[in-house]
């Protein structure tokens, strides 16, 4: 899934929370460790942060369209190697 460019660089996944501390990665591998008291809305695993003058923002919606996109991929991939057998 393709951000907006002006967003691209600014958005960044939820990969886990460790000892109040969410940590982020965006597309391009960059990471970042942000404390949730930071946050203003509650974060979980797999949510969708853009960051932008020292801001946060989760966006609930995107976050969604990449889970379904990465759940139909999978599905691809089983059917693909069912396939093969």
């Amino acid at each position: 899934m393709q951000l907006k460019q002006s967003n691209r660089n600014n958005a960044y996944i939820v990969d886990r929370i460790e000892d109040g501390v969410a940590v982020l990665y965006s597309d391009d591998g960059s990471k970042k460790e942000i404390r949730l008291a930071d946050f203003p809305k509650p974060l979980s695993q797999g949510d969708m942060v853009f960051i932008s003058d020292g801001k946060y923002r989760k966006n609930t919606k995107e976050a969604e369209e990449r889970k379904n996109k990465l759940i139909a991929l999978r599905k691809e991939l089983s059917s693909d190697r069912e396939g093969k057998k």
